[in-house]
C-alpha cells in the first residue's frame, strides 16, 4: 500500500513538472514571436508639393500629427518619406525648415503660408511625448527627380516613417493623393526661402 502510494505521488510531480515546463517554453516562444505594441502612431493631413528651383526634384511639405498610446513617454525621430505610384518610385530626403519660411502664390504673390522652424515635428519631438499626447507639426522633403505633377496625380501614396525611443519602427498609413487640389507656390525675393 505505501509503495503504490509513493509511486502515484511520484508521477504526479512528474506531470506537474512536465506541465510547468511546457508552459514556460510556451511563454518564452509566445514573447519571442510576439510583435512590439506600434503604441506611437501618425497620420499625414495634408500635403503641399512644388518645384524645387533649378532643379528636377520637388520639395514636399507634410502636415501630420504623432501621438502617444504608449504606457511610458516616448520620443519620435529619423523621420523618412516614402512616395510611390504607378511606376514611381521617388528618392526623398528630409530637409531642415529656415527658422521662418514663407510661400507666395505664384498668380497674385501674395503670402499663402507660413513655416517656423519651431513648428516642425522632428524639433516638436526632440522631446518625450506624454502618455496620451498628441503633437502636430510639418515635415520637409526634396524628393528627387520627381515633378510636382507626378507627386501630385491621384492615386500617389505617401507614407512617413519614425522610430521610438527604443527604436522600434512606427509608419503612418497610406496618405493618398487626391489629384485635383494643387498646391503650387514659389518664393519671393528678400524672403527667406528654401531649405538650410
Amino acid at each position: 500500500m505505501f509503495r503504490w502510494n509513493a509511486g502515484r505521488e511520484g508521477s504526479s510531480w512528474l506531470i506537474a513538472i512536465l506541465v510547468s515546463l511546457l508552459a514556460v517554453s510556451y511563454f518564452t516562444w509566445r514573447n519571442r514571436t510576439k510583435k512590439p505594441e506600434s503604441c506611437l502612431t501618425g497620420e499625414i493631413e495634408r500635403t503641399i508639393v512644388g518645384p524645387k528651383a533649378g532643379t528636377l526634384d520637388s520639395e514636399v511639405f507634410v502636415e501630420m500629427w504623432v501621438a502617444n498610446r504608449c504606457k511610458t513617454s516616448s520620443s519620435a525621430d529619423i523621420f523618412t518619406l516614402d512616395i510611390e505610384g504607378d511606376e514611381l518610385g521617388v528618392k526623398t530626403e528630409q530637409a531642415q525648415i529656415p527658422l521662418e519660411l514663407t510661400l507666395f502664390n505664384p498668380t497674385t504673390h501674395a503670402p499663402i503660408l507660413r513655416f517656423y522652424a519651431s513648428e516642425a515635428l522632428y524639433k516638436k519631438t526632440e522631446e518625450q511625448i506624454k502618455i496620451g499626447a498628441t503633437i502636430d507639426g510639418w515635415l520637409a522633403f526634396r524628393a528627387y527627380n520627381a515633378t510636382p505633377d507626378q507627386l501630385l496625380a491621384k492615386g500617389v501614396e505617401y507614407t512617413v516613417s519614425f522610430f521610438d525611443a527604443r527604436s522600434t519602427l512606427h509608419t503612418t498609413k497610406p496618405y493618398v493623393q487626391p489629384g485635383a487640389k494643387r498646391y503650387w507656390y514659389l518664393y519671393v525675393p528678400g524672403h527667406p526661402s528654401g531649405f538650410r
